[in-house]
C-alpha cells in the first residue's frame, strides 16, 4: 500500500509541473517501503534520488516562475 496517493485534486495544471510532483510522490513512497523493509542500502539510494530529484524540482519551478508569460 502507498504511502501517499496522488489525487486530482493536487493537480497544479501544467503537466510537466505535475509529472514533477507525481515523482516525487513516487520517490516517498518507494524511500518508505525502503523503511519499512528496513533495508539501509535501498533507504540510503531512495534518500538520495528523493533529495537530489526535489532540488532538480525547485530549481526547475523557480527558472519557471522567472519566465515571462508566453500572450497570444
Amino acid at each position: 500500500m502507498a504511502f501517499l496517493v496522488w489525487t486530482h485534486d493536487q493537480k497544479f495544471g501544467i503537466t510537466v509541473i505535475d509529472d514533477q510532483h507525481k515523482r516525487i510522490v513516487a520517490f516517498i513512497n518507494e524511500l518508505n517501503d525502503a523503511l519499512e523493509t528496513g533495508n539501509a542500502e535501498e533507504t540510503n539510494h531512495g534518500t538520495e534520488g528523493l533529495l537530489n530529484y526535489t532540488v532538480t524540482h525547485f530549481e526547475f519551478e523557480k527558472e519557471f516562475q522567472e519566465k515571462p508569460a508566453i500572450r497570444f
